[in-house]
């Protein structure tokens, strides 16, 4: 599927008279489209340049797409210093452009591919830039949970919830997929990590959700100039951020086997966001196996929606080689 970008230009210019007077020419840019996340749109009025963002056609990875939520989330991290684009503005009618979009200025800067190691620009670098690079983008993800919460708790899920809510969130995400019959590698994976809960719970702030690379602004100077995509934000222990950028690291370097030089290693990491946060990583292998759960469930998603689109059979979620390495780490640790 394809969004009708005439349609979005007309409607857009449509939503822009009734909005505010000022405007020029509207000319849209189809970025990404077609997938299973969001489509993303850039948009010039008059020379100036806007995204924006909009639910996916048809099924998408997750079963709800609340942009308001997304608003109200970027406002709470604006105020705690995390560079975020400089206003975002929901619009949940649909008619105008045929869908409910969120519309924010574009903000001027490369945004890494989603392999770091793949990635020309990174790997140009050298390794005092890589480590620049790689340092800010931390930072940036420790500005996140020392963002205030006050007034999201009606907005996120998490809120006052114990963990293992969270856990039941995905592998409820995981049976609507398969219409209830969860294959028994995925539903094995969710039993430990329900059963490995850590105890205490870690403290819980705000989070990011899905910590990439390829969700960040740079500068040609390297710094951090907007954090991006908040769909999968919710309010939880700090650890199970970190542990997605972590899961993700090791998954890729064990995939193409190796790493970026100049980027800090998984005990530096750890090391700098607890000195951030001002206490210890509470079970955060656990967490990392989690998040690998998690982004093995959203890999059979995907696969799971690219078949009933294009009518080929699905790939069996054995065969996926990050729950593979999720089931391993899970061997590996045993019970804490």
């Amino acid at each position: 599927m394809t969004r009708d970008l005439r349609g979005v230009e007309d409607g857009f210019a449509r939503w822009l008279r009734h909005r505010r007077t000022d405007q020029g020419a509207v000319r849209a840019e189809l970025v990404t489209g077609g997938g299973y996340s969001n489509d993303i749109i850039f948009v010039d009025v008059g020379g100036e340049e806007l995204v924006l963002r909009l639910p996916p056609e048809g099924p998408g990875l997750f079963r709800t797409y609340d942009l308001e939520m997304q608003v109200v989330v970027q406002d709470a991290a604006r105020r705690g210093g995390v560079p975020v684009p400089s206003f975002v503005t929901v619009e949940a009618d649909p008619e105008w452009i045929g869908a409910p979009f969120l519309l924010m200025p574009r903000v001027a800067g490369r945004v890494p591919g989603e392999l770091a190691v793949a990635d020309e620009w990174i790997m140009g670098l050298g390794s005092a830039g890589q480590r620049t690079l790689h340092e800010g983008f931390l930072d940036a993800l420790a500005l996140v949970h020392a963002s205030p919460v006050e007034g999201l708790a009606g907005h996120l899920r998490g809120a006052g919830g114990p963990l293992v809510d969270e856990v039941d969130w995905w592998r409820d995400l995981v049976d609507w997929t398969f219409d209830g019959a969860t294959p028994t590698s995925l539903a094995d994976g969710f039993a430990w990590c329900r059963a490995q809960v850590p105890d205490p719970v870690p403290p819980s702030g705000l989070l990011w959700g899905d910590v990439r690379l390829g969700n960040v602004v740079f500068g040609a100077d390297l710094e951090v100039r907007a954090l991006l995509d908040w769909e999968m934000t919710s309010l939880g222990p700090a650890e199970s951020d970190l542990a997605w950028a972590t899961a993700l690291d090791e998954i890729a370097a064990a995939l193409v086997g190796r790493r970026v030089p100049g980027f800090l290693d998984r005990d530096e990491i750890v090391a700098r966001h607890e000195r951030a946060l001002g206490r210890s990583l509470v079970a955060f292998r656990w967490f990392e196996i989690f998040a690998m759960l998690r982004a093995a469930a959203l890999n059979v998603r995907t696969s799971t929606l690219a078949a009933a689109r294009t009518g080929k059979p699905a790939r069996p979620p054995e065969r996926d080689v990050v729950l593979r390495q999720c089931l391993a780490a899970i061997e590996a640790a045993g019970a804490f």
